[in-house]
C-alpha cells in the first residue's frame, strides 16, 4: 500500500486513507450468512453440508483466572487459531469490494483500509466520506460492527 501511495503522491495527487476496524470480527459471523456466500461461490452442497457441521456442532467456555464457566453452544463466529478461520472471515467480507469500487480496499482480517488520491482536497474528502459510509452500510446486513472508536473519520 505505502508504494502505491507513493506513486499517488509522485502524480501529484493528495492521499487518503481511513483505516477501519471490525468489533469481535471472527465472533460475529453469522453461519447462515456464511454458507449463503459459500453457496453463491458455487461451493457444492456437500462442503457446505460438511462446513455446516464444522461450524455448528462446537461448544465454548470461558475462562476467568482459575475458573471455568460452563459450556456453551457457539452460534455465531468461527473458531480463531485454526486455518479456515480466516479463510472463512474472508469469504464473507469479500464482496465488500464490490460496494466500494470508486476507491482501494485492503482488507487484512478485521482491519481494512480505505484510501483514494485526487488533486481536489474537496473532491476526495467527498469521495472518501462516501466510501466510508458504504462501507458501514455493508457492515450492517453482514452482521459485522465498526469500532468506530478505532477509526473516527477525521478527513
Amino acid at each position: 500500500m505505502t508504494e502505491e501511495w507513493r506513486r499517488m503522491r509522485d502524480q501529484g495527487d493528495i492521499v487518503a486513507v481511513v483505516s477501519m476496524d471490525l468489533s469481535k470480527a471472527f465472533d460475529v459471523i453469522q453461519h447462515s450468512l456464511l454458507l449463503a456466500k459459500l453457496k453463491a461461490y458455487r461451493l457444492v452442497q456437500a462442503h457446505c453440508t460438511l462446513l455446516k457441521e464444522y461450524l455448528s456442532s462446537r461448544n465454548q467456555r470461558v475462562k476467568m483466572e482459575d475458573t471455568f464457566l460452563g459450556w456453551q453452544h457457539a452460534r455465531r463466529g468461527v473458531p480463531q487459531g485454526s486455518v479456515l478461520g480466516p479463510m472463512f472471515f474472508n469469504i464473507l467480507i469479500n464482496d465488500i469490494f464490490l460496494f466500494c469500487r470508486d476507491v482501494k480496499l485492503n482488507a487484512y482480517a478485521d482491519n481494512s483500509q480505505i484510501y483514494s488520491s485526487d488533486s481536489d482536497p474537496v473532491a476526495l474528502d467527498r469521495h472518501m466520506r462516501n466510501a466510508v459510509e458504504t462501507a458501514k452500510w455493508w457492515y450492517r446486513p453482514n452482521g459485522m460492527l465498526g469500532n468506530e472508536s478505532k477509526h473516527p473519520v477525521r478527513l
